[in-house]
């Protein structure tokens, strides 16, 4: 088998018209390996995907508690403190009482994670665009479109 080739299993013949590929095997696929070569990517400028991911959320909303990181970027509490951790033990991010319950924390980006954040968006924004070119731009627009419609899809039914 070529390298890179996914192997979708067969699936039984359907009554009437052709059953589509096996899409949960395809996106599985596909996401497992999108993000091994991403986190590569990262790893060379001493990141991690998760933790490239949580900068960029506390960057752009600065103050999130620990709960709502790990709502909004779909990973569990102890990943989500596992990689606030990381972030805060390496200067990236820190932590402060949230002001509306003293009991909890709030995470913001630090200065120096600010400026990290910066080449790890080159990093992205590359591997991006290697995609969209092995895609075509239209092609890659409308998978992630697609992909944000399944996603807020599933996210529905989880509710």
């Amino acid at each position: 088998m070529p390298r890179g080739e996914v192997v979708v299993p067969d699936r039984p013949a359907a009554s009437g018209p052709q059953a589509p590929p096996d899409l949960v095997e395809l996106l599985t696929a596909t996401s497992r390996r999108l993000s091994r070569t991403v986190a590569a990517a990262l790893a060379e400028d001493g990141a991690t995907l998760d933790g490239y991911r949580v900068l960029r959320r506390l960057v752009a909303e600065p103050g999130r508690t620990m709960g709502q990181l790990g709502a909004g970027l779909h990973l569990p509490g102890p990943t989500a403190t596992r990689v606030v951790d990381g972030l805060v033990d390496a200067a990236l991010a820190y932590r402060l009482p949230d002001p509306a319950d003293r009991r909890r924390v709030v995470v913001h980006p630090s200065a120096l994670g600010r400026t990290r954040l910066v080449r790890w968006e080159a990093l992205m924004q590359a591997r991006e665009q290697a995609l969209a070119g092995s895609l075509g731009v239209r092609q890659a627009a409308a998978l992630a479109g697609a992909l944000g419609r399944l996603l807020a899809e599933l996210s529905d039914d989880e509710n």
